[in-house]
């Protein structure tokens, strides 16, 4: 895929689990940022897409594909296609690996003015990231996702917890592609993440990383069970912000009083995750800044770090990073 997007001059939005999300050029990891401003994403509407796997998992480039009126070519090895918006023009099935050498065989790259334009806003998006999070005094949920991923050593495994976990691994992480990324997609994202991280850190005895909100580490916390008496190298991270931290970004929080939304959505709790880790016999601290967490991740687990926060300041963080992303893209254009 690397070398069909550097002959095209493509562009590649780099989905964290789809093994894209590396140093290349070509990788656009922050789209999801200015994509959301229409003026800004017009500047970037593609004629064709080349859709490879499965659906992306950001809402934004859904959206935005199903908008642009492109041509997308879907590639998979399964003849089972993912289609809820009925935007594909074509579904190939075959390795892709395979459908990506004959393309390059057949084509022609385009004016580098495109993929340039890609890149520019892609340094310009990379800078806003680095500047806001790398220097930031106390941990914000984004900052977490940052560091978990730059800190986890070569070829270790990193499952991400469904909700904001996955969303802030997009967003703002850095490359991915010295890690093996696992994420649950499934209806229930919630359902069995701990003793997901758990098998897989057993199966392949490799150090395993796992990003986790408190509500999904609760909802199967007994997936520690027996975990230290066979040493298992698992470093969970729970970023605790007492409760449910997604809804805060949702239209019903504008909309709906805020004992109600707390009553319905946010469900608070006043859970001791330190403690209920501690009761499983794991090793637990809790982390407020990035060279605490950093240090916390480079050890062997298991483990669990906390990271407290707070639903209300996360919704301000996310929305100044993502306007001050908006920002800095237009100005490259």
């Amino acid at each position: 895929m690397a070398a069909l997007a550097a002959h095209l001059r493509w562009p590649i939005l780099a989905d964290p689990l789809g093994g894209s999300r590396t140093d290349n050029p070509n990788a656009i990891r922050h789209a999801d940022a200015w994509l959301r401003d229409a003026d800004v994403a017009r500047n970037f509407t593609p004629e064709v897409v080349l859709r490879l796997g499965t659906l992306p998992a950001s809402k934004v480039v859904n959206g935005w594909l199903r908008e642009s009126g492109a041509d997308i070519v879907a590639v998979s090895a399964s003849p089972f296609l993912i289609d809820p918006d009925r935007c594909v023009s074509l579904h190939v099935v075959g390795d892709p690996a395979t459908i990506c050498a004959d393309i390059m065989r057949v084509t022609a790259p385009v004016d580098a003015e495109w993929s340039e334009r890609w890149q520019r806003a892609e340094a310009a998006a990379r800078q806003i990231v680095a500047q806001t999070l790398d220097v930031e005094p106390v941990l914000s949920e984004p900052g977490v996702a940052r560091t978990l991923v730059a800190t986890l050593p070569a070829n270790a495994n990193l499952v991400v917890s469904s909700s904001m976990p996955i969303r802030d691994v997009e967003w703002y992480a850095g490359a991915c592609d010295h890690l093996v990324m696992h994420s649950n997609r499934g209806v229930n994202g919630i359902d069995g993440v701990v003793s997901t991280a758990v098998g897989i850190a057993a199966a392949s005895r490799a150090p395993t990383g796992l990003l986790i909100g408190d509500i999904a580490f609760m909802h199967d916390i007994n997936g520690l069970l027996g975990i230290a008496e066979r040493s298992v190298d698992l470093r969970v991270v729970v970023v605790d912000n007492r409760g449910g931290g997604i809804f805060s970004f949702l239209p019903q929080r504008a909309t709906l009083g805020s004992d109600t939304f707390e009553r319905l959505f946010g469900t608070p709790h006043r859970a001791d995750l330190v403690g209920l880790a501690a009761a499983h016999g794991v090793a637990t601290q809790v982390a407020a800044t990035s060279q605490q967490l950093l240090d916390a991740v480079q050890l062997a687990g298991p483990r669990v770090t906390v990271v407290k926060t707070s639903r209300e300041e996360n919704v301000v963080q996310h929305d100044v990073v993502h306007q001050a992303i908006i920002a800095a893209v237009n100005a490259t254009l």
